[in-house]
């Protein structure tokens, strides 16, 4: 499995010391794709939203399956919406999918994405 680093990936114990959460987002493809140069992510709650961001892949691209892990601050809750888009070298979207995932102060949840062609 391929490990990409989100929006700064840390570890379980890190996220929820503070009472925040930890979401871990496991990302597969439906069908096969054409070289995926790195994955565009926004998450968003009901009231709040995240900047986007991007996971980059090294030199040889994203291998599906991948994840990465989005450290959610103490104070918010609720359910973690989340929107992947698989980008090529030219930043064109190949492939997009959506999941969601519960924020649980103080502990870790998953959020599981497949990523459709487009």
């Amino acid at each position: 499995m391929s490990r990409l680093l989100g929006l700064v990936a840390v570890s379980a114990l890190a996220a929820c010391s503070g009472g925040g959460a930890l979401v871990v987002v496991e990302v597969s493809a439906s069908a096969p794709l054409p070289r995926v140069a790195r994955l565009h992510v926004q998450a968003a709650t009901v009231t709040e939203a995240t900047p986007a961001f991007d996971t980059e892949a090294p030199d040889g691209g994203v291998s599906f399956p991948t994840d990465f892990a989005i450290d959610v601050p103490a104070g918010i809750d609720g359910t973690l919406f989340i929107q992947v888009q698989a980008e090529d070298d030219a930043a064109r979207i190949v492939a997009s999918g959506n999941g969601s995932a519960p924020i649980k102060p103080g502990a870790r949840s998953t959020a599981m994405i497949v990523l459709t062609p487009m």
